[in-house]
């Protein structure tokens, strides 16, 4: 069963739908002027993102480290952490996201699931096949059929896909290695477990969570990489990060059951000796940092160094946690980040023990 900000009602969910379409229809009109892109995107709709198609992190080698994936709580992002979540045992999930979009790339999904096999749905969802499409519909909910529809009824498809999946995109060799659900056996597997599966889309941000899931618990939380947007482009500085310490164990550890897990953040390019590393070349170099989109010649000599603000955020974390017992993971490497040793990535993580 779906629902949205709790409620299945039809009604409800086709009024929410009617806002959503209105929204992406102003995203459309202001993205098309370059003269109001810049108004559009901070005052006319702050909850607009443009998105990945598939996971940006190695969710394969962390998904089997909660001992307890049946109450969930996720952010929704493509939607992958929500179907290897039920793949692996998650029953119950509340799935949040700010960006109103996200929702309905979950919903494509689960129904193009239930359309597809595993090679056509990958070829769709890096493709955008419209004969594809329009067999997912035919499995979909009503409400999911009519908001598609009413989108391509509109609007090109060039313009569709350009607008909602406008970042970079993995190889499809490295989705299918983050996925589990995409091993054969496994998406059918998965396509009897979505039957059984309760999900709740909460239409907000990290900050604003705690208020939406109030007096709940659960057995597993994941932020996947909510923390590099966080502090993404912004002054990077060891108090703020001590605040999202605060808030991690404060709103949000205390949601969790006894033995329930939090991945507090998936960090690229990173482990403990590149951590190790990266102090000493901050030192060496004076606190020279490339920053946030970095990609000329100027910064070239710190990028390869890995003297970046996302690492100097990393590290500050690692310092935030450190008298916590935080397990560290260590992942395949996903194509983002930069540090002399981009071997893998890591996620980091912490369990509510038995007092």
């Amino acid at each position: 069963m779906i629902s949205i900000n709790s409620t299945n009602n039809i009604s409800d969910i086709n009024s929410i739908l009617e806002k959503d379409f209105n929204m992406f229809d102003s995203v459309v009109s202001c993205k098309l002027s370059p003269f109001t892109r810049k108004i559009m995107d901070i005052e006319l709709n702050p909850n607009y993102e443009t998105m990945y198609n598939f996971a940006t992190e190695d969710i394969s080698s962390y998904i089997g480290k909660f001992s307890n994936l049946n109450n969930y709580l996720t952010v929704c992002a493509s939607g992958d952490q929500i179907l290897n979540g039920i793949l692996y045992g998650a029953t119950n999930i509340d799935t949040f996201d700010k960006n109103f979009f996200a929702k309905h790339i979950l919903f494509l999904k689960l129904s193009a699931i239930k359309a597809l096999n595993p090679h056509e749905f990958i070829k769709f969802f890096t493709e955008y096949d419209l004969k594809l499409f329009e067999r997912i519909l035919q499995e979909s909910e009503i409400y999911v059929q009519r908001f598609w529809e009413k989108i391509f009824s509109e609007y090109n498809i060039e313009v569709v896909i350009k607008l909602i999946f406008g970042n970079l995109k993995l190889s499809i060799e490295q989705i299918k290695q983050i996925n589990p659900y995409l091993l054969p056996t496994n998406y059918e597997k998965l396509g009897e477990l979505i039957k059984k599966t309760n999900i709740n889309f909460i239409e907000s941000d990290l900050p604003e969570l705690p208020s939406y899931i109030f007096g709940k618990l659960y057995d597993a939380i994941n932020l996947s990489n909510i923390y590099d947007h966080l502090y993404y482009g912004k002054p990077i500085v060891l108090d703020n990060i001590e605040e999202f310490r605060d808030f991690i164990i404060n709103k949000l550890y205390s949601c969790l059951n006894t033995n329930g897990t939090i991945l507090i953040a998936y960090l690229y390019a990173w482990s403990e000796k590149v951590k190790d590393d990266f102090d000493e070349m901050y030192k060496k170099y004076n606190g020279q940092l490339a920053p946030a989109h970095a990609l000329s010649n100027e910064y070239l000599p710190l990028l390869q160094l890995g003297l970046t603000t996302q690492n100097l955020s990393y590290s500050y974390l690692f310092e935030a946690f450190k008298d916590l017992e935080t397990t560290k993971i260590p992942t395949a490497h996903v194509d983002f980040g930069y540090s002399k040793d981009t071997s893998h990535d890591l996620a980091l993580l912490l369990t509510k023990k038995q007092r």
